[in-house]
Formats: C-alpha cells, structure tokens, sequence
C-alpha cells in the first residue's frame, strides 16, 4: 500500500489530492495550494495562508499584492499589475511554457522545455524522425522507379 502523504486514488491510478500539488521535476504532492494570495506570508496548508505574524488567515496582507487587479498563473506572483513569472513561464499572466531550446519542425511547446511534436518526429526538441517514418520514405524511394 503507498502511504505518501497526499497521495489519492489507486496504486494503479494515483494523482496528487485535491489542494495539493508537487515541486517542479517531483513526484511528492508536498507543495500546498492555495486560491488566494498569501502576500507577504506563505502558503502552509491547501487554501490556508501563514501570515508573517504568526497569524493563520485565508490571506495575509502586501502593499504589492493589494495593488494588483491582474491573475498570475503557475506560481507567478503579482508585483505593481505586472506578473513576475516563475522559471519556465512567460507571458502576461505567466501563462506561456519556455521552451529554452525552442520546439523544431513544428512541434509546440506545451510544458516548460516540453515539446509535443507533430506525427513522425520525435526527441526532447521534436529534432528526430521517428524510425517508421524513414522506412516509409525508403520504401517509396525504392519503388518510384
């Protein structure tokens, strides 16, 4: 039986419980969400802010936070109205994956440095074609004449 801390569904099947997520490149559901900023203080528990009095509030008070009448995304914070991003994000609302290597032969980015590649190419940047797809083209070379 897995017994790692929120951890939900099967051992076929498991996914971080709801209001919980994990660290960039992990795999333990150890990082709290929560819907509200937290401002100066710090996400402690799912929906649960911990102020830097001491205090536990839903949020916590930042002159910086208070300003801001836009939504970050993906861990982005709010500085001023603009989002400050975290790394592997850009974008207005930090909404947009980098890929640092860019994406070849129209693959898109859809993660940071996560390419999704169009049919017959593969690899991390999309830059290789897939062995199926070299023995079609020399099959029809063979056969042309």
């Amino acid at each position: 039986l897995n017994c790692l801390p929120n951890v939900c569904g099967s051992r076929f099947h498991s996914y971080c419980c709801p209001g919980w997520k994990t660290l960039p490149g992990g795999n333990q559901c150890i990082v709290p969400i929560c819907r509200n900023p937290c401002g100066d203080g710090f996400c402690s528990r799912p929906n649960i802010c911990t102020c830097p009095s001491g205090q536990i509030a839903l949020t916590c008070g930042s002159k910086s936070i208070q300003q801001c009448n836009i939504r970050c995304m993906n861990g982005g914070s709010c500085a001023e109205d603009q989002c400050i991003c975290q790394k592997g994000y850009s974008g207005t609302h930090c909404g947009q994956p980098v890929c640092e290597n860019g994406c070849l032969n129209n693959g898109r980015c859809v993660a940071p440095n996560r390419c999704a590649c169009t049919y017959g190419f593969t690899g991390a940047q999309c830059e290789r074609v897939e062995h199926h797809m070299i023995l079609i083209v020399d099959v029809r070379e063979g056969v042309s004449e």
